[in-house]
Protein backbone atom coordinates (compact mmCIF):
# COMPACT_ATOMS: atom_id res chain seq x y z
CA UNK A 1 0.00 0.00 0.00
CA UNK A 2 1.31 3.45 -1.14
CA UNK A 3 0.88 6.09 1.86
CA UNK A 4 1.63 9.73 1.01
CA UNK A 5 2.02 12.84 3.76
CA UNK A 6 -0.70 14.76 5.21
CA UNK A 7 0.39 17.60 2.94
CA UNK A 8 -0.69 15.52 -0.46
CA UNK A 9 -3.92 16.64 -0.01
CA UNK A 10 -5.52 20.31 0.27
CA UNK A 11 -8.67 19.77 2.44
CA UNK A 12 -8.93 23.91 2.57
CA UNK A 13 -10.16 23.48 -1.10
CA UNK A 14 -14.12 24.10 -1.43
CA UNK A 15 -16.11 20.77 -1.67
CA UNK A 16 -17.78 20.33 -4.52
CA UNK A 17 -20.60 17.82 -5.05
CA UNK A 18 -19.41 14.96 -8.12
CA UNK A 19 -22.09 15.05 -10.82
CA UNK A 20 -25.00 12.53 -9.89
CA UNK A 21 -24.86 8.95 -11.46
CA UNK A 22 -25.86 7.94 -15.03
CA UNK A 23 -28.80 5.70 -16.37
CA UNK A 24 -26.48 5.32 -19.20
CA UNK A 25 -24.99 1.67 -20.03
CA UNK A 26 -21.40 1.58 -18.79
CA UNK A 27 -18.55 -0.35 -19.66
CA UNK A 28 -16.25 -1.78 -17.76
CA UNK A 29 -12.45 0.04 -17.91
CA UNK A 30 -9.51 -1.67 -18.76
CA UNK A 31 -7.16 -3.32 -16.14
CA UNK A 32 -4.94 -0.53 -14.87
CA UNK A 33 -7.36 2.34 -16.35
CA UNK A 34 -9.27 3.42 -12.81
CA UNK A 35 -8.18 6.29 -10.58
CA UNK A 36 -5.30 4.83 -7.97
CA UNK A 37 -6.37 4.52 -4.69
CA UNK A 38 -3.77 6.05 -1.95
CA UNK A 39 -4.19 5.52 1.83
CA UNK A 40 -2.70 8.55 3.46
CA UNK A 41 -0.07 7.63 6.27
CA UNK A 42 -0.74 10.26 8.65
CA UNK A 43 -4.64 9.52 8.62
CA UNK A 44 -4.71 5.28 7.80
CA UNK A 45 -6.28 4.89 11.27
CA UNK A 46 -7.54 6.99 14.52
CA UNK A 47 -7.73 6.63 17.83
CA UNK A 48 -10.43 8.62 19.97
CA UNK A 49 -10.22 9.32 23.64
CA UNK A 50 -12.24 10.20 26.11
CA UNK A 51 -13.53 13.66 27.20
CA UNK A 52 -10.67 14.93 29.07
CA UNK A 53 -6.74 15.39 29.21
CA UNK A 54 -6.04 12.15 29.70
CA UNK A 55 -4.11 10.45 26.60
CA UNK A 56 -3.23 6.53 28.20
CA UNK A 57 -4.41 3.54 27.19
CA UNK A 58 -7.10 3.58 29.50
CA UNK A 59 -8.52 6.54 28.12
CA UNK A 60 -9.38 5.01 24.45
CA UNK A 61 -12.78 4.89 23.37
CA UNK A 62 -12.10 3.37 19.93
CA UNK A 63 -8.96 3.00 17.64
CA UNK A 64 -9.94 2.26 13.59
CA UNK A 65 -7.81 1.57 11.11
CA UNK A 66 -7.85 1.07 7.39
CA UNK A 67 -6.90 -2.07 6.97
CA UNK A 68 -7.15 -2.92 2.55
CA UNK A 69 -9.37 -1.49 0.05
CA UNK A 70 -10.93 -2.18 -3.28
CA UNK A 71 -11.68 0.11 -6.46
CA UNK A 72 -13.40 -0.80 -9.78
CA UNK A 73 -14.57 1.57 -12.51
CA UNK A 74 -17.06 1.54 -15.33
CA UNK A 75 -17.13 4.45 -17.81
CA UNK A 76 -20.49 5.46 -19.25
CA UNK A 77 -21.28 4.90 -22.73
CA UNK A 78 -20.18 7.92 -24.06
CA UNK A 79 -17.08 8.05 -22.17
CA UNK A 80 -17.72 11.40 -20.48
CA UNK A 81 -17.49 9.91 -16.93
CA UNK A 82 -16.12 6.81 -14.72
CA UNK A 83 -18.58 6.01 -11.79
CA UNK A 84 -15.46 4.71 -9.40
CA UNK A 85 -16.55 2.21 -6.62
CA UNK A 86 -14.50 1.97 -3.51
CA UNK A 87 -14.74 -0.62 -0.83
CA UNK A 88 -13.18 0.10 2.50
CA UNK A 89 -11.63 -2.70 5.07
CA UNK A 90 -12.23 -0.82 8.55
CA UNK A 91 -10.81 -2.52 11.81
CA UNK A 92 -11.95 -1.18 14.92
CA UNK A 93 -11.03 -2.47 18.07
CA UNK A 94 -13.59 -0.92 21.38
CA UNK A 95 -11.13 0.50 24.36
CA UNK A 96 -11.30 0.38 28.02
CA UNK A 97 -13.15 3.50 28.36
CA UNK A 98 -15.69 2.54 26.01
CA UNK A 99 -18.52 1.18 28.20
CA UNK A 100 -21.53 1.61 25.62
CA UNK A 101 -19.82 -0.34 23.35
CA UNK A 102 -20.40 1.97 20.12
CA UNK A 103 -18.33 4.64 18.83
CA UNK A 104 -18.26 6.53 15.34
CA UNK A 105 -16.02 8.40 13.21
CA UNK A 106 -15.59 10.19 10.39
CA UNK A 107 -13.53 9.11 7.11
CA UNK A 108 -12.79 10.90 4.20
CA UNK A 109 -12.69 10.30 0.32
CA UNK A 110 -10.84 12.91 -1.91
CA UNK A 111 -10.41 12.75 -5.48
CA UNK A 112 -7.29 14.57 -6.51
CA UNK A 113 -5.61 15.57 -10.75
CA UNK A 114 -3.05 13.46 -11.41
CA UNK A 115 -0.94 16.62 -10.36
CA UNK A 116 -2.32 16.12 -6.69
CA UNK A 117 -4.58 19.63 -7.40
CA UNK A 118 -7.92 18.14 -5.05
CA UNK A 119 -11.22 18.45 -7.05
CA UNK A 120 -13.40 16.85 -4.52
CA UNK A 121 -13.42 16.24 -0.52
CA UNK A 122 -16.01 14.27 0.65
CA UNK A 123 -16.38 13.47 4.39
CA UNK A 124 -18.60 10.43 5.53
CA UNK A 125 -19.56 9.51 9.12
CA UNK A 126 -19.52 5.27 10.47
CA UNK A 127 -21.25 4.36 13.21
CA UNK A 128 -19.54 0.93 15.16
CA UNK A 129 -21.63 -1.23 17.55
CA UNK A 130 -19.61 -3.82 19.60
CA UNK A 131 -21.54 -7.26 20.17
CA UNK A 132 -21.67 -8.12 24.05
CA UNK A 133 -18.61 -10.67 23.07
CA UNK A 134 -16.83 -8.60 20.66
CA UNK A 135 -13.71 -6.33 21.49
CA UNK A 136 -12.93 -6.06 17.57
CA UNK A 137 -14.97 -5.65 14.45
CA UNK A 138 -14.08 -5.48 10.99
CA UNK A 139 -16.49 -3.54 8.25
CA UNK A 140 -16.74 -2.47 4.84
CA UNK A 141 -17.63 0.98 4.18
CA UNK A 142 -18.70 1.36 0.46
CA UNK A 143 -19.64 4.39 -2.09
CA UNK A 144 -19.61 5.53 -5.37
CA UNK A 145 -18.09 8.25 -6.84
CA UNK A 146 -18.65 9.30 -10.58
CA UNK A 147 -15.60 11.96 -11.78
CA UNK A 148 -16.78 13.76 -14.97
CA UNK A 149 -13.97 13.07 -17.93
CA UNK A 150 -12.71 15.94 -19.81
CA UNK A 151 -12.09 15.41 -23.52
CA UNK A 152 -8.70 13.42 -24.14
CA UNK A 153 -9.00 12.87 -20.01
CA UNK A 154 -8.89 9.47 -18.83
CA UNK A 155 -10.03 7.75 -15.17
CA UNK A 156 -6.74 6.95 -14.94
CA UNK A 157 -5.31 10.80 -14.72
CA UNK A 158 -7.02 10.67 -11.12
CA UNK A 159 -5.75 9.95 -7.54
CA UNK A 160 -8.71 8.78 -5.33
CA UNK A 161 -6.90 9.57 -1.45
CA UNK A 162 -8.69 7.86 1.96
CA UNK A 163 -7.97 8.50 5.44
CA UNK A 164 -9.65 8.54 8.33
CA UNK A 165 -10.68 12.82 9.24
CA UNK A 166 -8.82 13.78 12.16
CA UNK A 167 -8.62 16.23 14.55
CA UNK A 168 -5.36 18.20 15.04
CA UNK A 169 -4.76 16.37 18.19
CA UNK A 170 -5.67 13.11 16.83
CA UNK A 171 -3.48 14.04 13.91
CA UNK A 172 -0.51 15.11 16.20
CA UNK A 173 -1.05 11.85 18.14
CA UNK A 174 -0.76 9.34 15.66
CA UNK A 175 2.31 11.92 13.96
CA UNK A 176 4.22 11.24 17.80
CA UNK A 177 3.00 7.84 17.54
CA UNK A 178 4.59 7.26 13.95
CA UNK A 179 7.97 9.16 14.97
CA UNK A 180 9.03 6.30 17.89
Amino acid sequence: MRQYPQQSVTLAAAVLLLAGCSSAPQQAAAPGACPQVLVIGDTSQVTKFQTGTGRDPTDVVLQARISDFKGSCALDARRSRVNFDLSLQIEATRGPANRERRGAYEYFVAIATKDDVPLVVKVFPADVAFAANAERISMVEELTQTIPLRAGEQAADYHVYVGFQLTDAELAFNRARLRR
